[in-house]
Formats: structure tokens, C-alpha cells, sequence
């Protein structure tokens, strides 16, 4: 198992370069002539990626009864993705990077509090405590400061 180091090291190097994914994922939009291209090369693409990935590790292709099992919301992840891909590439232009990645991680922030404080993950129970909501309100105090000066 991964040290906890590698969880707390990741996502800060991933969230770097997050902000590019929006930034290209416009451009492309701009180049191919709408928007849902730019999301439909984004997701082509991580398809591809998944795809390899998958099979470099040769991790088996789930059987069809595990696939039947998942539940009908099992099946928003995709629609998530491609809303939070789509979405960003349509701000980005018109908002900024960083007023469109503070809007993005103060919602993600708002409601990954929720999801912690109501256990939606077995096992993840973390209420919101005055700190916690404290450092949510900052955030949000950080996209106001982004947006008005």
C-alpha cells in the first residue's frame, strides 16, 4: 500500500496542471468549431488512455453480471465528467482560469463537506466541524477576492 504521503502529494501535483485541461479543452473547441468537440476529444482521448492503462496492467474486463450490477447512478460519473469538462471549457474564455477553477473547487469544496459530514462513502465519516466549515468559507472568500479584484 502507498504511503499516505503519495495521497497527499498526488493530488497537489495533479491540481498544477488541472488547470490546463480547461485552457486546451477550449482551444480545441475554437479549432474543431463547437464546444462538445472539445469534450468529445477530451473523453476520446482519456478513453484511449484507460484503455492501455488497462491493458499494460492486464487488469480483466469486469464480467457482464458485475456490469449489470452497477446501479443507475453508478453510470453519472460520465455524465459528471463530461458536464465539469464541458462547463470549464465553456467559461474559461468568457471568466478566466482562475475565476473558473476557484468557482469549480469552491463547489467541490461546499459539497465534498456535505458528502463527508453525511458518510455518502461507508467508512469516510468526517463531520463538518467549525474549522472544516471555516476553511470552506475561505474558499469561497478566495473566489470573491478572484472575481473583484
Amino acid at each position: 500500500m502507498p504511503s499516505t504521503m503519495l495521497f497527499l502529494v498526488l493530488p497537489l501535483i495533479i491540481g498544477i496542471f488541472l488547470p490546463l485541461q480547461p485552457v486546451i479543452n477550449a482551444r480545441t473547441s475554437e479549432i474543431l468549431g463547437h464546444p462538445l468537440w472539445g469534450t468529445a476529444v477530451n473523453f476520446s482521448v482519456g478513453l484511449i488512455v484507460a484503455l492501455t492503462a488497462l491493458a499494460i496492467l492486464r487488469i480483466p474486463v469486469p464480467v457482464p453480471a458485475a456490469i449489470a450490477a452497477v446501479p443507475w447512478w453508478g453510470w453519472l460519473g460520465g455524465v459528471l465528467g463530461a458536464s465539469l469538462v464541458t462547463t470549464a471549457l465553456l467559461c474559461v474564455p468568457k471568466i478566466g482560469v482562475a475565476l473558473t477553477m476557484a468557482l469549480l473547487i469552491a463547489g467541490q469544496m461546499i459539497a465534498s463537506l456535505l458528502l463527508d459530514h453525511f458518510n455518502v462513502l461507508p467508512g469516510i465519516d468526517r463531520p463538518v466541524t467549525t474549522l472544516r466549515f471555516l476553511g470552506a468559507i475561505l474558499m469561497i472568500a478566495g473566489v470573491v477576492l478572484i472575481l473583484k479584484f
